[in-house]
């Protein structure tokens, strides 16, 4: 028997209910285990329905949060015990007569309320009468080793999750497939993996099934990944294909060849009509089994690929996977995001031209570094001579330098009076209070020149 156990996220969209059938039609569950449907108990019995699972019980999602769902095929013998908000609890009765019981559970993501869930689970576990197995979403981790990525998990919380299971008498079954069952932020800086969903079971269902196997599945509508128990340890089980009579199905229509190869039959057969049409159904049927198996193949060939990007740290080289000739790969976004998610990517504008970056200078009209713009950048960031208590130097200074330009002095005259009024002129006597700052040609030069004090008048002397 197959059980299936997953948190889709929402099944509030058309999109999102056809890609949980494509992954239900390999699979073939005969359970289905659904967390945070996000739907009301009448859509999310239609939905079931749809996806055909005829019975089973739906709790309803309260606003746009939670809501679970279970539903068994025809063949199986399933009765109710209990359900709630975060759970549900069934019997199932197999042909030899044999009674087990299955729990579908989810863990309340609030960390503040996540005692509640393991008061929960104890108290399901009182009754160990029969063999248990719980599978779902627990929204925790039992060991540091199964988080990569973001904050460290309390130890605290780890062990209570533990001592819940302990007082259970449930052990985890193991899996094979992604080491992480959710993941957020496809990023390596953002990225974060948990292995949030698992299967644990009491010691009666481990000896009742010894061959069990549990299988971590590729998933593309939800951020965890569905968890697959089989009790006789085959992931996938066979279905029957029977002989269906002929019938033109609309989806040729949008093949290419398909014109083409209707022509070319026509032309080239000499059988009367009715003979001729029967003729023409058996190539369209050979021809639509060669174009399903081509899709299959292609199909096979991006799961593998999704499945290696998934269980890979993500770098630049396998996000280059989502663009091709300079434009998005879309039907690999659809896989891995949720519709905002690919709106938002996908409206990340691209180059076609692959040139190599450049470094930019924003502070002039050219890109490019000039000794000017630099000048006037440093001008710009100095703003402390025209703020606070600076501002009347500064307005005083400034009328100070218009007096000095606009005297009718020499040149020289005038350049001299400027670096006195901003202290630039080059003394021996304020050179010698700067001492304490070694300066090399200072120190090379002769003592009697370092005892000469220049003053003011002599430097006037040396430029008239």
């Amino acid at each position: 028997m197959n059980l299936l156990c997953w948190n889709v996220r929402g099944l509030g969209k058309p999109r999102a209910v056809n890609r949980l059938k494509n992954k239900l039609r390999g699979v073939h569950p005969h359970i289905l285990f659904l967390i945070e449907t996000k739907l009301d108990k009448r859509r999310m019995e239609k939905v079931r329905r749809h996806c055909g699972f005829m019975f089973g019980i739906d709790v309803p999602a309260l606003g746009t949060r939670g809501g679970l769902s279970i539903g068994w095929k025809n063949e199986c013998d399933v009765s109710l015990r209990s359900y709630s908000q975060w759970h549900i609890d069934i019997e199932i009765k197999e042909e030899s007569g044999i009674v087990w019981r299955f729990t579908g559970f989810y863990g309340r993501p609030e960390e503040r309320n996540r005692a509640e869930s393991w008061n929960l689970l104890k108290q399901l576990g009182r009754d160990q009468s029969l063999p248990w197995v719980v599978a779902g979403d627990f929204n925790e981790i039992a060991y540091s080793f199964e988080k990569m990525g973001g904050c460290v998990r309390s130890e605290r919380q780890m062990f209570d999750f533990r001592d819940a299971l302990q007082k259970c008498d449930l052990a985890d079954l193991g899996f094979t497939g992604l080491w992480y069952t959710w993941e957020k932020g496809r990023l390596p800086s953002t990225n974060i993996r948990e292995r949030l969903d698992r299967a644990v079971a009491n010691t009666a269902w481990w000896e009742l099934f010894p061959g069990y196997s549990i299988t971590h599945l590729t998933h593309s509508i939800s951020d965890h990944c569905p968890v697959l128990i089989n009790t006789k340890g085959s992931s996938v089980s066979n279905c029957s294909i029977q002989k269906k009579p002929f019938r033109f199905e609309s989806s040729w229509v949008l093949e290419d060849d398909l014109v083409e190869r209707i022509k070319n039959h026509w032309e080239t057969s000499d059988s009367q009509f009715p003979i001729r049409m029967t003729e023409l159904g058996g190539i369209l049927e050979n021809w639509s089994l060669n174009k399903k198996k081509d899709r299959g193949e292609r199909k096979k060939t991006l799961q593998r690929r999704l499945s290696d990007l998934m269980s890979a740290d993500p770098d630049e080289e396998s996000l280059a996977e989502l663009l091709e000739n300079a434009t998005w790969k879309f039907e690999i976004l659809e896989r891995l995001f949720d519709d905002q998610q690919v709106k938002r990517i996908s409206s990340i504008p691209l180059s076609a031209d692959h040139r190599q970056d450049e470094l930019i200078w924003k502070f002039d009209g050219t890109g490019e570094y000039n000794v000017k713009s630099g000048y006037r950048v440093l001008q710009q960031e100095d703003t402390s001579l025209t703020t606070g208590q600076n501002a009347q130097t500064h307005s005083n200074l400034s009328h100070c330098y218009a007096k000095i330009w606009d005297a009718s002095l020499p040149t020289k005259i005038r350049i001299h009076g400027w670096k006195e009024a901003n202290g630039a002129a080059h003394l021996m006597a304020r050179l010698g209070r700067n001492l304490d700052s070694p300066s090399y040609w200072i120190e090379e030069a002769p003592a009697a020149v370092m005892d000469l004090v220049e003053s003011e008048e002599h430097q006037l002397r040396s430029i008239s």
